[in-house]
């Protein structure tokens, strides 16, 4: 079999090398482009998953202007509502909320004022099982429920069962009231009143402690590290900022090494706290503890009190202590800059106090309105309440006054007092003495 010769090796020629150069060098340039391609997809993946995760920070922290993890993946609560009530630690100051836009729904009632024959009749309402408050407050229950603050003035201490429970002149409240009016709704609770004090430096660090385990904004509790840290809260993009004063404490006094703070009304206090209150919150209230017991009308003291906090810029005043329903209005500051709404008195929400017109009080109510770094007050109100209880001093019952009733008025304890017989008109007439009409609703008109 003949083999046949290999054919000889052809030469390339130099432009046939010089193209296939350019061919590798071709495929070599598509090679990069696509590693740097490749390289760049994953960067960019990085980055936004970093870039996440800082931006999700920033929505839960507030920063950027959300308060809550609901601003960000949405709330259960109902349109116009706040899922969550946030009180700042009085530690720490932030500043207002801005370039929101919010609304505030507010009531305020006046003195749970708990006498020996409210805790009692409480007690027999429970059938040996502790006590029951809360049905006493049945006739006002709408008034708290979904509000988004719902403020009280808690009269008397809740120091605990080991101080024995008592009344008039030194009280102790079982913490069950507490407990009753936190489940009515009430979220914002004053302690800065003339009974602070009466079972003691330790009987008010008690009460404090006891309060401090509710989900309320409190007042009035200060120690000498944080006399000067604002309370505040913040819903729906509006922070307020508290104040809370008492006139004094019954010549009760603290001594230095408790610690603690009575934030009696001092003019140095209240322009000193005001300018910082108006640093952390887009509007401030200042709760009063002030006036004459059982007087129905406002006093001199009141009124330059008043005037103070106003020219200062206070903007809302909720005023306690009287035990009587006093007017509302609003006062101007006295460089004509500046307008405050006044509560001089809510009267008591609770008590059996002898006198008939100290049985009715009333709950503030109005709006918190922003649009931008704007905060309205809107529909400002007073909602007239009466407390009834039997000729036995028990069977109480607090009621909206317009639902009470001449013949309810007749069997009302209080007729057989001092201060003698009494009528609805005669508690209607109270109403329309000390408020003006047009803070009344509908049905005082």
């Amino acid at each position: 079999m003949n083999q046949q010769p290999n054919p000889p090796k052809r030469k390339i020629t130099r432009a046939e090398y010089e193209a296939m150069l350019a061919r590798r060098k071709a495929q070599q340039l598509k090679m990069k482009r696509r590693r740097l391609l490749v390289t760049l997809s994953l960067a960019v993946l990085v980055i936004a998953f970093f870039a996440l995760i800082v931006f999700a920070c920033l929505k839960f922290t507030g920063v950027l202007g959300f308060t809550n993890p609901d601003d960000v993946f949405g709330s259960d609560s109902e349109p116009g509502q706040s899922n969550t009530l946030a009180a700042t630690d009085p530690s720490s100051s932030v500043p207002p909320t801005a370039n929101q836009n919010g609304k505030v729904s507010f009531i305020a009632a006046g003195d749970n004022l708990i006498h020996p024959s409210v805790f009692e009749d409480a007690e027999k309402r429970a059938n040996g099982n502790g006590f029951n408050f809360i049905d006493m407050y049945a006739g006002i229950a709408d008034l708290i429920k979904g509000k988004d603050v719902a403020y009280v003035n808690q009269e008397t201490p809740m120091a605990g069962e080991s101080y024995g429970y008592s009344g008039w002149p030194v009280f102790n409240t079982p913490q069950a009231c507490g407990d009753a009016l936190v489940s009515l709704g009430f979220n914002t609770v004053n302690i800065a009143t003339n009974h602070m004090l009466d079972k003691g430096a330790n009987g008010l660090k008690d009460s404090i402690a006891y309060w401090q385990t509710k989900d309320v904004t409190l007042l009035g509790a200060y120690t000498q590290s944080d006399y000067d840290a604002i309370r505040t809260q913040t819903v729906n993009g509006i922070t307020i900022a508290w104040l809370s004063y008492t006139y004094g404490t019954n010549d009760i006094t603290l001594d230095s090494s408790s610690g603690l703070v009575v934030p009696y009304i001092d003019e140095a206090d209240i322009i000193r706290q005001t300018a910082l209150a108006k640093q952390v919150g887009d509007i401030v209230i200042a709760s009063m503890h002030w006036g004459q017991d059982s007087a129905i009308q406002v006093t001199n003291d009141q009124k330059n009190v008043a005037k103070l906090l106003c020219n200062n810029g206070v903007d809302i005043i909720i005023g306690t202590h009287s035990h009587t329903l006093q007017p509302v209005e609003w006062i101007t500051s006295q460089d004509g800059t500046h307008k405050t709404l006044c509560y001089y008195s809510l009267g008591n929400m609770i008590s059996t106090m002898y006198e008939y017109y100290c049985m009715v009080g009333g709950f503030a109510s109005f709006d918190l309105v922003k649009q931008g770094d704007e905060v309205r007050i809107e529909n400002a109100a007073l909602i007239p309440t009466m407390c009834h209880y039997s000729m036995d001093r028990d069977g109480l019952q607090i009621y909206k006054l317009e639902d009470y009733s001449n013949d309810l008025a007749t069997k009302h304890g209080s007729q057989i007092q001092y201060t003698g017989p009494f009528t609805y008109d005669t508690l209607l007439k109270l109403v329309t003495d000390a408020v003006d009409k047009s803070f009344l609703p509908a049905y005082y008109q």
